[in-house]
């Protein structure tokens, strides 16, 4: 209208919550799965209109930022406010430019790849142990620098044992069972969305045809 009141603002923004469909697979910061179900917040400069009949609206501008979250970040990032540093998220669009895609990474075979390098070092200083005690044994006589020598290095193997190699396969476990609930989130995200859609279109084809019948009665009350 013609005496709309239009002002702006740097603080003025919109900020909201879609749902999104991918036709395959998209990786996510933070998830070690695919997802073909996400969320995405979108915060875009706003413009306040004023007017005497309507009174305000908003209008968004440019958009600011676009992220895009798995349905296990959004449930995480909404009922665990003040906890941490945050929920990671995958950024898509910063002021209009596109943002490329995040890079795919097997969270198993990244676990695997440090499990196997970990036990090569452990290997690697087993054997260097293993040439030192061979020298030592090989004195008539120990000297207390070298009891401590021996007496440290079946510490550090004992320590590695059992307390290092466990630790990595509770973090492997850890690992996968998160994996698990990401995959059972995006089940439910995709059952969800897709239940949602159909009663969508069975309703709107309810409503045609309830209006197809109405129009029906109408020209039948004419004749």
């Amino acid at each position: 209208m013609d005496n709309d009141i239009r002002t702006t603002h740097p603080s003025y923004a919109l900020a909201s919550f879609s749902r999104h469909q991918s036709g395959g697979p998209q990786n996510l910061f933070g998830s070690s799965i695919g997802h073909c179900n996400t969320i995405t917040l979108t915060i875009s400069h706003a413009e306040l209109i004023r007017s005497e009949v309507c009174g305000d609206r908003y209008y968004p501008l440019k958009h600011i930022i676009e992220v895009e979250m798995s349905a296990a970040q959004f449930a995480e990032m909404i009922t665990t406010m003040n906890y941490g540093g945050g929920v990671p998220v995958t950024i898509r669009n910063i002021q209009g430019q596109h943002i490329e895609s995040v890079p795919s990474q097997s969270k198993r075979k990244q676990h695997s790849d440090e499990f196997k390098k970990r036990m090569k070092e452990f290997s690697d200083g087993m054997k260097t142990d293993q040439t030192r005690l061979q020298e030592l044994l090989k004195k008539d006589k120990l000297s207390k620098e070298d009891k401590h020598n021996m007496k440290f290095m079946f510490e550090h193997l004992t320590t590695e044992i059992q307390s290092n190699i466990p630790f990595f396969e509770e973090m492997f476990e850890e690992q996968m069972d998160k994996t698990v609930t990401e995959s059972k989130a995006e089940i439910d995200s995709f059952i969800t969305n897709s239940v949602t859609k159909m009663g969508l279109e069975e309703l709107h084809k309810r409503n045609t045809l309830k209006g197809n019948n109405a129009e029906d009665t109408q020209i039948l009350s004419i004749e």
